[in-house]
Formats: structure tokens, sequence, C-alpha cells
């Protein structure tokens, strides 16, 4: 389990990045999802636990930071979370390439669920539109993050004391 420090500081440190430094480097729209990245990967790396608390942290501040419709970040994170925990945990290794994978596709999950919920929203886009203009470079952008981010959360990982 990650302990409450490192989950609060991670939580910290990826909140100031995305809202604030990101932004800077990047037009504004089109920028990577440090939170969709580091929740794909700790749903397979840290414990169920860290995992959904890291989900519902960072889908909650992405809809009031950066959101039109409240639940465009928190609702996919959550079914991302959940389906990483569930099926993608016993098969995960540390190597790069299943972060990178993982990360992929997480993003494509996330993609597909939010053109889903703007068009229950009435988003005047439509989904190809959507998945093309802002998705590809989405997942493109996250899987890049995920190469420089696995190192660091398996830093963050505690492995489970012995048992004697």
């Amino acid at each position: 389990m990650m302990s409450t420090y490192s989950l609060v500081l991670l939580s910290c440190i990826i909140f100031l990045l995305q809202s604030s430094f990101l932004p800077f480097l990047f037009n504004g729209i089109m920028q990577p999802d440090l939170w969709l990245t580091v929740i794909a990967l700790a749903a397979v790396i840290v414990d169920r636990k860290s995992a959904f608390i890291l989900a519902g942290v960072g889908g909650f501040l992405q809809d009031i930071v950066t959101s039109n419709f409240f639940g465009l970040h928190l609702l996919p994170y959550l079914v991302i979370t959940l389906l990483f925990v569930k099926f993608g945990r016993h098969r995960y290794n540390k190597h790069w390439y299943v972060s990178l994978l993982s990360v992929l596709l997480a993003s494509v999950i996330y993609v597909i669920f939010s053109s889903i919920i703007m068009g229950w929203a009435g988003s005047r886009y439509p989904s190809l539109f959507y998945f093309i203009y802002l998705g590809i470079p989405l997942v493109l952008m996250n899987g890049g993050c995920s190469l420089i981010l696995h190192n660091f959360l398996w830093m963050l990982k505690r492995e489970e004391e012995p048992r004697w």
C-alpha cells in the first residue's frame, strides 16, 4: 500500500503540474492528462485502495478545475481504475512497454467514455471529430508521459512486509 504521505504528495504534484505548469507548455486545449496517466499506472502497480483514491481525487479535481460538465473526468477515471484493477493487475509486470500499453489503452477508453458523456450532455461535436482532433494527440502525449512516470511510480510502491 502507498503511504498516505506519498498519496497526498503525488496528488499535489500532479495537480500543480496539470493545472498550472502544463498549460504554459502546451496550448491549453491539447495537453497530456497526467492524472489519467498516473491513474492508469497506479491501477496496475499499487494497491486497490490507493488506486481508487487517486482516481477519485484526480477525477474530482479535474472536473472542478477544467471541466464544463461535472463527471467528465471522474466517471471515466473510476471506470478505468475498476477495469484495470479487475483485469490488468494479474497480468502486469514491471516492463516499460506494459506501462506504455496500459496508458494507451486507458487513454482510448477515456476518449470513448468522455465522448459518450459529452454526447449525452448535448455537445455539438460528433464523436469521430472529437476522437480524431483531441483523442489521438491525447493518447500519444499520455503514452510519452507513461515512459517518464513508469519508474517514478514503481519507486513509490511499498512492498508488503514479510510475514514470519
